[in-house]
């Protein structure tokens, strides 16, 4: 009986389900834009928090030893939003990813970010990681070298990327560097979405453009990901991997944005 029913039709329309991650984006942009524009003279002050002046009053081993610390805890905090947690589905996936914003935030403003700036990078980075990632963290190195299977996304070769519509779905024709090109540059974009939006805000309050340009190293980070080897528990070679490197990376800027104009003593 119930193979005679009919199949359902699906609740979103085709467009929805094809563009709708690109739209978010595009509204995020936006709306950094005129918050970048109308906020400009707040975005501007500063707050030093470890030091008065250019030059640091603190030995530059603290320092490194801070930093080094910074960097792990980034790419732990990236790591439980990709996965690593007891926390599956939702509201786990929320939490996850709110986790992840909230402490990057958390690092923007004890390195000298104003209240307004961290909140709006609480915002901003979240709606960053929210939008469509497909499997282009697969980096292809799915089943190589069987045919059309060039992901790793846990049995979802079907799950949907926010660039299918002009990178192409991988099929039985796609060579193996066809489809890690196309996750490469998947990947790349992908990265740009998150730092993009926020990139403008931290731009606009003077920062550089360091932050919202750091995105497009996403591809690499991953691929080293996948290439590294390791069999350490929950940060194997993959994605795994990749997650707590990249976590590790963007930390790296956010503290190279806010503290790369300054000297160590």
């Amino acid at each position: 009986n119930m193979a005679l029913q009919p199949e359902a039709s699906s609740p979103t329309p085709p467009w929805y389900d094809l563009y709708s991650d690109d739209i978010t984006f595009v509204v995020m942009v936006a709306f950094s834009s005129v918050l970048a524009l109308a906020m400009r003279k707040h975005l501007r002050k500063r707050r030093y928090v470890f030091w008065k002046s250019e030059t640091s009053v603190y030995p530059a081993r603290f320092l490194l030893l801070l930093l080094v610390v910074l960097l792990v805890f980034g790419g732990l905090f990236n790591r439980i939003r990709g996965g690593w947690s007891p926390f599956h589905g939702h509201p786990g996936d929320l939490l996850r990813r709110m986790l992840m914003s909230s402490m990057t935030a958390l690092l923007l403003y004890g390195l000298g970010g104003t209240p307004r700036l961290t909140a709006l990078t609480v915002l901003l980075c979240y709606t960053g990681i929210i939008e469509g990632w497909g499997c282009y963290f697969g980096m292809a190195r799915g089943m190589p070298p069987v045919p059309g299977a060039h992901t790793d996304c846990a049995g979802e070769p079907a799950r949907r990327g926010m660039f299918d519509w002009f990178l192409g779905v991988p099929n039985e024709a796609w060579t193996h560097r066809q489809a890690w090109l196309r996750d490469f540059l998947g990947m790349s974009l992908r990265g740009l979405v998150w730092t993009g939006p926020w990139g403008i805000v931290t731009a606009a309050g003077g920062w550089g453009v360091v932050l919202p340009l750091s995105g497009v190293c996403m591809g690499l980070v991953y691929e080293l990901g996948h290439d590294i080897p390791s069999h350490i528990p929950n940060f194997s070679q993959g994605t795994a991997l990749a997650e707590f490197m990249w976590g590790v990376w963007l930390w790296w800027i956010v503290t190279l944005t806010l503290t790369g104009t300054r000297q160590f003593e």
